[in-house]
């Protein structure tokens, strides 16, 4: 029976970097039939990135029922493909805080608090001596870079840098290069309306009683965030107060991280007396300037969790 290898909704790079890899990795120690899929659309970053090497984009799941599912880059029901309740989970590899999920028997589960799940695969090459192609190589050098901002990210570690400096030998990439291109091509926001930018990197959570909150924390990077609020801080105002009220979330929070001052310019809307308190903030207009901030799971999520406990 196929095996499934699929990431969170939303599919950035480092999720679909990660599928593709282990799906390889396996057929190469001789489990076979593991095939990478999406949970939808990937965005404009991991389509270049597909193209640039050589990859076809993975199918696209609907729906888990009745599957054989091996779950990279997320563990948390509120960001999982329709249907998880059905199916048959047999692994998990994951970078994120451990969430919701339940099973009724024994599976595989891996996580660490490294900087990209493409990190934990490529160790799995290394402890089963099982040689990286150029190809594969350049696929997870790349998400590695994606999930941690080229290793600037707070988040980072050493793994993460020391695995990505022997997949650029490998592969024979220049990480500044392809970094910088990979940048461009994900802060490209005057082709984009607005409900794409507050949605193409968007996870969902399940906050859980007392307060039994809907939570959505977004996420965009750029290169130029003066322009992008020059330009757009009224329409994406606007765009997420509808949002909300189509979504039904208790609480949005959009952040904007510009790569080059390595903050975020981070709108919430809805309880955003939570926000105030977690940070010590105060929101101006519905936004705040937090220097310093770039990561979503180490600097926003877990402190917003810690503070619904």
């Amino acid at each position: 029976m196929v095996t499934y290898v699929i990431g969170h909704k939303n599919p950035d790079l480092d999720s679909v970097a990660s599928s593709i890899a282990l799906a390889f990795f396996k057929e190469k120690i001789g489990e076979k039939e593991w095939t990478p899929a999406v949970s939808g659309k990937v965005d404009d970053e991991t389509e270049f990135i597909l193209k640039r090497f050589g990859f076809a984009t993975p199918q696209v799941l609907n729906s888990l029922a009745q599957k054989h599912v091996a779950l990279v880059d997320h563990c948390c029901i509120a960001q999982m493909v329709p249907d998880f309740d059905k199916a048959d989970l047999v692994e998990v590899i994951d970078h994120h805080n451990i969430s919701d999920i339940r099973t009724n028997k024994p599976i595989h589960y891996h996580s660490e608090p490294v900087g990209a799940t493409s990190t934990i695969i490529a160790t799995y090459f290394k402890s089963h001596n099982v040689q990286i192609p150029k190809n594969i190589a350049s696929l997870i050098l790349t998400g590695i870079i994606s999930d941690t901002d080229m290793f600037k990210s707070p988040a980072t570690t050493k793994l993460d840098k020391d695995i990505g400096d022997e997949l650029a030998k490998t592969s024979g990439l220049d990480i500044q290069k392809i970094g910088t291109e990979m940048f461009k091509i994900k802060s490209k926001f005057d082709k984009k309306n607005m409900r794409e930018i507050i949605t193409e990197d968007l996870k969902d959570y399940d906050i859980p009683a007392p307060n039994n909150l809907k939570m959505g924390v977004s996420q965009f990077k750029l290169m130029d965030l003066k322009e992008f609020m020059k330009k757009n801080d009224k329409a994406m105002k606007d765009d997420i107060a509808k949002f909300i009220k189509e979504k039904k979330y208790d609480i949005f929070i959009a952040m904007i991280t510009d790569l080059n001052e390595e903050s975020s310019q981070v709108y919430a809307m809805g309880k955003t007396d939570l926000f105030e308190k977690t940070f010590n903030v105060k929101l101006k207009d519905g936004s705040v300037y937090m220097k310093g901030v770039m990561s979503r799971k180490k600097q926003i999520i877990p402190k917003l969790l810690g503070e619904t406990e």
